[in-house]
């Protein structure tokens, strides 16, 4: 599956969409709400922090337990 991330210049994420995925209606909610916790270095240009956005591709491992914490 692959995410199309939008990241504010503080490096939070302020948008997400699918814009792939296989099989389709399984796993997205759950790809989207992983990413939206996460935090990430802005992109810089010409030395100041930007918007951006990113592709990331995300890959559910059937074989993996989850455990709690």
């Amino acid at each position: 599956m692959t995410l199309l991330v939008l990241i504010d210049e503080a490096g939070r994420v302020v948008g997400t969409s699918v814009t792939d995925a296989a099989p389709d209606g399984v796993f997205e909610q759950a790809a989207q709400q992983a990413v939206e916790n996460a935090v990430f270095y802005p992109a810089q240009k010409d030395g100041r922090t930007v918007r951006s956005r990113i592709l990331i591709k995300v890959e559910f491992d059937p074989g993996v337990v989850a455990t709690e914490r």
